[in-house]
């Protein structure tokens, strides 16, 4: 038999006569004032300046796109990108994203501007792995195992220690056993993830590690790695290697990001644990960890170094690379130049003796200190060519041009710094490389040599009189290409390498854009102090401008698909990121009713699509977020109340309704709560709610099977402002136990509502777990009176009714996933009695206040609670909250 179908309700005839009754208003605000300067001002509040670079007529400035993809006013500029005001982003052929600091879309950019020759592919991809087919399921033998261990420690983790007593695992075993893992997350698993990542990254998968090394992160913050210890450790092993394994994460965080020119993760402000102690692992046990002596080897002094020199890391790509920095002028740059190799400096000087890089010769060093030596030295000497690279850009096409003496020797000293970072990675390869140190699978120094090559012929081609460059150039290419055998990724460096080795070997070449350039010196000053000079801002075009830090960009891949049906939300509770976030899945009003009685009795939610009038939702959360902001200060002035952003400068704690602030321990009292309270009452509330209530009684009739539905007249109207604490976990039962769970919930979210924007969640198919919590609180209630035994505030629950306030930690508990919406006006979502929820924290980007009500439905002709009969915080309602 064909199922019935429930068509979209006739909701115009209800509409009309609401609003016979009430005022239609026009578009409304939460203020009449003008807009503020802030519109035509940057970020720190200094007018706005024009971001591009010495002059508009600098060819290192990317053109930009017009609209519709016209040409510019200027006539000259050809467009970029039809899609975008910015410059084109740095991609290779399978998608992926190379930023600013990666090294691929440095030499890059820079060919566009050696040559008229189309730019060179910069594809990247990641290589298969080689299958073993059949998995060996034990450990080889203890003598073969110790061996591979005790060289993987010497070699490939020789400075990120953070591992303690390691076992050995095949990577494919790992991989395997990894996906098997309950969702727990333990320092283990992060430590086994982490290894894993490594193996990727030495094995030509560098966009898998990528992603991989995303889940460590968000496991390690989970965990709450980046937090220092509030108390003494019961187990010191623990409690030190819970802060290797951080700052290992922290300095690869810092790596990856400028290789590939990606946001950073983690960030410094988010950050309080402390250092590693300096102690060996021999010296370490579960009740004492004993440092080493001041001057004395210490395996973990490198890994306290490498996070200091990862923190300077850090902060260069922040200030040379990121957004901000097109609005920087060449002193500013200047003078931030002089801050880091300061820094840089200073990191050197504090290096113990037997790490030390200038005191040491390798030959003097065992094979592990030597390792570890190195790699703190390829890591300097890169952080000082990422320091340097933004001015060798800058000055592509100029050196033959630039007449003025002190902007001359500033940018020549900037380059001989290059050259002199890319000379110490070149070198110390080769000092591996003579000691039989060097492997292929050793990703940073293969990446760390391509940069220091590329350099050296970016130097060459600005000072052609430098040969010894161009020599040592091409000797240590020659030894990249035979050491990179086999190594899909160094191969792809190598043929990079080469191309550009062609291109700069020829000193002849025409600029495209030679004119220009000449015609932009004369805008110099000539006399005076050419770097204390308020000069033009520094737009390095490209890349450099409007690449790094782009939230916008999509990563590699599947992995990081734009498409929002396709990602998994990152979404908050009270306690910190939700682990296990799904998306909830819609119904369409078309559906049959059998499907909709089938999905709501298996899941015990469903979500309705377009059940309700968006325009009529739409006019009263207008109205009802003006009412509330009458003398509270909660909108932003300026701003549409039916759009309700958030005052930015008002404190979330004053806004918090009922139960959330008994929850938070905060009093329930003031000016906002008596207003919010007394909204439940304001008539327009009361006829908008009764308005709903009359179109979705036929709907819930036939969900439920209800003879006479009816929506009862206490409902709840509540509001969610964008940082504040949120609904803690319950089911609705709790509050209605004077009758049978045989109740509907309707939660109707007053306009849209982003999927970060503070919507319900659901933990999925939670009604089994809901049935218990009730069994178990109907035993803890038997000896009490029968209005406390009914009370959701009784003795035997916590503040405000709620099973747990912490979302996080409950959904872990029962490890079940959260669900959630991309809600809009007009959508619908029905629920259980015992269907488990809490209401995500609001992080919309926009600053939106997520406001709604929750509506129960009853059948009229069986027994139901009759507290609901009251409207909500009116003298007679006795369900309030304490």
């Amino acid at each position: 038999m064909a199922g019935r179908r429930l068509g979209a309700l006739d909701t115009n005839r209800a509409t009309d006569a609401y609003n016979a009754n009430r005022r239609v208003p026009g578009p409304s605000s939460s203020s009449a004032t003008t807009l503020s300067t802030e519109t035509i001002e940057g970020e720190s509040g200094e007018p706005s300046r024009s971001v591009l670079g010495i002059s508009q007529d600098v060819a290192l400035n990317t053109p930009r796109a017009e609209p519709g993809g016209g040409a510019s006013d200027g006539g000259d500029h050809i467009v970029a990108d039809t899609d975008t005001h910015d410059a084109p982003l740095q991609q290779d052929l399978y998608g992926h994203v190379h930023g600013s600091s990666s090294v691929f879309a440095f030499l890059n950019i820079a060919k566009q501007k050696l040559t008229s020759l189309p730019s060179m592919s910069i594809d990247f991809c990641d290589y298969p792995l080689f299958s073993s087919r059949a998995l060996l399921q034990v450990l080889p033998p203890k003598e073969v195992a110790d061996q591979l261990i005790k060289t993987y420690f010497n070699f490939g983790l020789s400075t990120s220690r953070f591992v303690h007593e390691p076992t050995f695992r095949f990577y494919e075993m790992a991989d395997q056993q990894l996906a098997k893992l309950p969702s727990r997350i333990t320092l283990t698993s992060i430590q086994a993830r982490l290894l894993v990542v490594h193996y990727l990254l030495n094995h030509s998968r560098m966009h898998e590690a990528w992603s991989s090394f995303g889940y460590v992160v968000r496991h390690a913050q989970a965990l709450g790695l980046h937090c220092r210890a509030r108390k003494s450790p019961d187990d010191c092993i623990v409690h030190e290697f819970r802060k290797r394994v951080f700052w290992v994460i922290y300095i690869n965080d810092r790596i990856l990001s400028s290789i590939f020119g990606r946001p950073c993760a983690i960030h410094d402000d988010d950050i309080d644990q402390e250092e590693c102690v300096l102690s060996n692992d021999e010296d370490m046990s579960v009740s004492t960890c004993r440092p080493a002596q001041p001057d004395i080897l210490c395996s973990a002094a490198a890994l306290v170094h490498y996070a200091r020199l990862a923190h300077i890391l850090g902060k260069i790509l922040r200030q040379f690379y990121s957004l901000t920095a097109k609005r920087q002028t060449l002193s500013q740059f200047y003078q931030m130049a002089i801050t880091f190799e300061a820094a840089l400096s200073d990191w050197q000087s504090a290096l113990p003796e037997y790490l030390n890089f200038t005191l040491l010769p390798s030959s003097a060093l065992s094979v592990v200190l030597h390792r570890q030596v190195s790699t703190l030295k390829l890591t300097y000497a890169y952080a000082n060519i990422l320091l340097y690279r933004p001015f060798m850009l800058h000055s592509i096409g100029m050196a033959n041009s630039i007449k003025h003496a002190e902007f001359e020797t500033w940018v020549k000293r900037c380059h001989d710094e290059s050259i002199a970072a890319a000379n110490m990675i070149v070198f110390e390869c080769q000092s591996l490389q003579k000691r039989g140190l060097f492997s292929k699978v050793f990703w940073m120094v293969n990446y760390a040599q391509f940069a220091a090559i590329g350099t050296l012929y970016m130097y060459h081609h600005l000072w052609p009189d430098a040969n010894h460059a161009w020599r040592v150039a091409e000797d240590a290419r020659s030894q990249f290409t035979v050491g990179v055998e086999g190594d899909l990724v160094g191969q792809r460096y190598a043929e990079i390498l080469s191309e550009f080795s062609r291109i700069t070997s020829s000193h002849d070449h025409e600029l495209s854009n030679n004119s220009e350039m000449s015609e932009s010196v004369a805008q110099w000053p000539h006399g005076g102090d050419a770097l204390a000079a308020e000069l033009p801002t520094l737009d390095l075009g490209g890349p450099w401008s409007n690449l790094f830090f782009d939230q916008n960009i999509a990563g590699p891949g599947e992995a990081f698909d734009k498409d929002p049906a396709n990602q998994s939300p990152i979404l908050y509770g009270n306690d910190g990121e939700l682990q296990d976030v799904q998306l909830l899945t819609p119904c369409s009003p078309d559906a049959t009713i059998e499907e909709m009685q089938r999905k709501f009795r298996e899941d015990g939610v469903l979500w309705v699509k377009n059940l309700l009038d968006p325009t009529m939702i739409n006019e009263f959360r207008g109205e009802y977020l003006a009412m509330i902001n009458e003398g509270s200060g909660m909108l932003k002035d300026g701003t549409d109340t039916r759009d309700g952003i958030f005052n930015p400068d008002a404190d979330w704690r004053q806004f918090l309704l009922g139960g959330v602030r008994v929850a938070a321990g905060i009093p329930n009292e003031g000016p906002f709560v008596e207003k919010a309270n007394g909204a439940h009452q304001w008539k327009t509330y009361v006829d908008f709610k009764d308005n709903i209530g009359r179109q979705l009684e036929p709907f819930v009739g036939k969900l439920a099977g209800f003879n006479k539905p009816w929506c009862l007249p206490r409902s709840l109207l509540r509001l969610a402002v964008p940082g504040g604490d949120t609904t803690p976990v319950h089911y609705d039962q709790i509050f209605l136990r004077a009758g049978p769970p045989t109740s509907v919930t309707a939660w109707v979210p007053l306009g849209d509502v982003e999927i970060e924007g503070g919507g319900l969640i659901y933990l999925a198919r939670s009604h089994d777990i809901g049935v218990q919590y009730e069994a178990d609180f109907s035993v803890k209630n038997s000896g009490l009176s029968d209005e406390e035994r009914l009370s959701a505030f009784n003795q035997n629950m916590l503040k405000g009714g709620w099973l747990d306030r912490y979302a996080a930690t409950f959904g872990d508990r029962y490890k079940r996933a959260w669900l959630v919406g991309n809600y809009e006006a007009g959508d619908v979502i029905f629920h259980t009695p015992y269907s488990i929820h809490a209401g995500a924290q609001n992080r919309s980007p926009t600053g939106r206040i997520r406001a709604s009500t929750d509506l129960r439905f009853v059948d009229e002709t069986k027994p139901y609670d009759k507290r609901w009969t009251v409207v909500a915080f009116s003298e007679n309602d006795k369900n309030v909250a304490r």
